[in-house]
């Protein structure tokens, strides 16, 4: 491949990313002159990188956010999983987050990383759990000036059940806004639906969706078959 093309790669030491994914995964920017490919012209995919990953990786089931993986002249042809509902977002964030925490804790304890680092790092995590809480109640208080009429006809009882369901609403759309700007990114036009049904179902839950069922239309600048 290094023969044949400019690439950069995107680390997932650990599965950090996505533990369905190679350690290394490479982005290929464009084909070399003397290689006999289509040329490319101007580098492609310079805005995909482990920002632009991190941000949107929740919104794809099992994490498996979209990766360019075949590059004809300016095309890029990606491979990722079906969207991720709500339950699953919830579970793989969460799972993450104390996976981390746990890693920090063990590396102490076995003297594979210094007190400093480890202390940064669960400050860190500290920081995050209150960052997510002032999101909780930045989303909850959007969402309560935008539902004014709706809320003050509502019992107390229905208010605290719609509060979470509309955090979680947000933190879909957050994390599904950024999984379209990722795929506009990689200059994306056509998603080849492979799931016949809408949605998939476990124990009654739906865990994943395909794009055609967004009921928020997210996806309408694609051209979904």
């Amino acid at each position: 491949m290094a023969l044949d093309y400019v690439f950069t790669k995107l680390s997932n030491k650990g599965g950090e990313l996505c533990g369905h994914y190679p350690l290394d995964i490479l982005v290929l920017q464009s084909a070399k002159e003397d290689c006999g490919l289509a040329p490319t012209g101007a580098e492609m995919n310079r805005e995909y990188n482990r920002t632009s990953v991190e941000s949107s990786r929740f919104a794809r089931a099992r994490t498996r956010f979209a990766v360019p993986v075949i590059l004809l002249g300016t095309t890029n042809i990606c491979r990722s999983a079906t969207l991720s509902n709500t339950g699953e977002i919830l579970m793989r964030e969460g799972g993450d987050f104390v996976s981390k925490l746990l890693t920090d804790i063990n590396g102490y304890w076995n003297g594979t990383s210094d007190q400093s680092t480890t202390s940064s790092n669960m400050t860190s995590s500290v920081r995050y759990t209150r960052g997510v809480a002032e999101q909780a109640i930045d989303d909850e208080d959007n969402f309560d000036e935008e539902q004014d009429s709706i809320l003050a006809s509502s019992y107390a009882g229905t208010a605290s059940i719609l509060e979470p369901l509309a955090h979680c609403e947000s933190k879909v759309d957050r994390y599904r806004q950024s999984d379209v700007e990722l795929l506009k990114s990689l200059r994306v036009r056509y998603i080849c639906d492979l799931m016949v049904e809408h949605r998939k179902y476990k124990y009654g839950v739906p865990v994943t969706s395909s794009e055609k069922a967004d009921t928020h239309d997210r996806y309408k600048d694609f051209k979904i078959a």
